[in-house]
């Protein structure tokens, strides 16, 4: 009897059984990995897959539905026969799309990646953690041509509807259990069969990790979200916790910074005068009355001033990296909605302007000592308290009308 559902302390296990169910579930993700694969590389104009190519792949991949394996899984459940994990997805992402198909051959070629896509599903359905069969769901939704879909694909590492199919267990994202200071929190190696599989998890995590880089590039949503992957990437981590190369960890660092640099640049040179004042007039009805100080700046000029503070204490990432001019490109984009910017030179400096526009840390109040505690059960004088209160409003006056007046900050031409 297969285990309806592993888990990573159970994957530990040296009991028979699990040992068995671990091994089930990879060798129905090998036959379904290897099968998609295949498809995906050959195309209809290929001469190596013949419609009686294809028969014999239904006919194998429909009998690897059949196997104890597929239907033990659905025999304790209230998974109808037609509302498996492919046809689900099937509708609610390409919805009509099979409709549209009328030539026999791509008929066939979408009934055999429809299996395969539900045979990797029964694979991290099993075994929740089981990265190579998210990496491989997520990579074939965002490369092939006729299933892309990248919402999709970066749901099955980020979490999401495809996840929580009707009837099936709510299965959680490679990356949705990641945390402020591990974004590989959650993933486990697949015990133990990666014990003799040297390199293999560091391997997927690259992959992986990349992917999930290329597929947040895609949306402006989650523009921050990249940020905060770059800046858990950036930092070294300790010999426990290394889930990448060295080498590798390097290279994503720098694949995410030049990545991001391109998109922002791209995105904000398409902007036009209507796109700005639309995020002008979404910024001003965002004002909360309380705190108009509090006023939040347009994505892509954010995005640009937290990736110039992160990586300029990175010397080997900084370099040659352009990020004071693409900083510089977003204000002058983003000028005319930008609180200050009337104040500012035509062409003010990067360093200036993140001095600017860089949010400031609130300071934490210190703990009243027993001297101040006395001085505060004192009563003030009438004068004395008064003077100090115009003082105070005076020098807040003056920082003000300094800095209107340039002198706050300053200002290299």
């Amino acid at each position: 009897v297969y285990p309806r559902k592993l888990g990573h302390h159970t994957a530990t296990s040296s009991s028979k059984g699990t040992l068995l169910g671990c091994h089930a579930v990879e060798m129905f993700y090998r036959i379904h990995a290897s099968t998609l694969k295949y498809l995906n590389r050959h195309s209809k104009e290929s001469s190596d897959l013949t419609m009686d190519k294809l028969n014999e792949l239904y006919e194998f991949l429909t009998e690897m539905q059949n196997k104890p394996f597929a239907t033990s899984y659905y025999e304790k459940s209230t998974i109808l026969s037609d509302s498996h994990s492919g046809q689900l997805i099937s509708d609610l992402y390409f919805p009509h799309k099979t409709d549209l198909i009328i030539d026999p051959w791509f008929a066939l070629y979408n009934k055999c990646i429809w299996l395969c896509i539900e045979g990797l599903y029964i694979c991290i359905a099993r075994y929740n953690r089981h990265y190579r069969g998210f990496y491989r769901l997520a990579h074939f939704f965002h490369t092939t041509e006729h299933y892309r879909n990248d919402r999709l694909s970066l749901e099955f590492l980020l979490g999401g509807g495809v996840l929580e199919l009707k009837n099936y267990p709510k299965i959680v994202g490679l990356y949705q259990e990641r945390s402020k200071h591990n974004l590989f929190n959650g993933i486990w190696r697949i015990q133990p069969l990666d014990a003799d599989r040297t390199g293999s998890f560091n391997a997927s995590m690259y992959k992986s990790t990349r992917l999930l880089i290329d597929l947040l590039l895609q949306f402006d949503e989650h523009l921050f979200i990249l940020f905060e992957v770059l800046r858990q990437l950036l930092d070294k981590p300790d010999l426990d916790k290394k889930y990448l190369r060295e080498v590798e960890r390097k290279m994503l660092c720098q694949h995410a910074i030049k990545n991001l640099f391109r998109t922002i640049k791209k995105k904000v040179l398409l902007k036009t005068r209507d796109d700005i004042e639309r995020e002008g007039i979404k910024i001003i009805s965002s004002i909360d009355e309380n705190d108009t100080n509090n006023i939040s700046l347009p994505i892509l000029f954010e995005i640009s001033i937290k990736l110039y503070n992160l990586i300029k204490n990175y010397p080997e990432f900084y370099q040659h990296s352009h990020l004071d001019e693409l900083v510089e490109l977003t204000f002058q984009r983003y000028r005319s909605i930008l609180k200050y910017s009337s104040h500012l030179p035509e062409n003010p400096k990067a360093e200036n302007l993140t001095l600017i526009y860089t949010p400031k840390k609130l300071k934490q109040k210190k703990r009243p000592t027993t001297t101040d505690q006395s001085n505060v059960n004192k009563r003030p004088c009438v004068e004395s308290s008064t003077s100090a209160s115009t003082s105070s409003s005076s020098q807040a006056f003056q920082g003000l009308a300094s800095f209107i007046a340039n002198d706050f900050v300053t200002i290299n031409e």
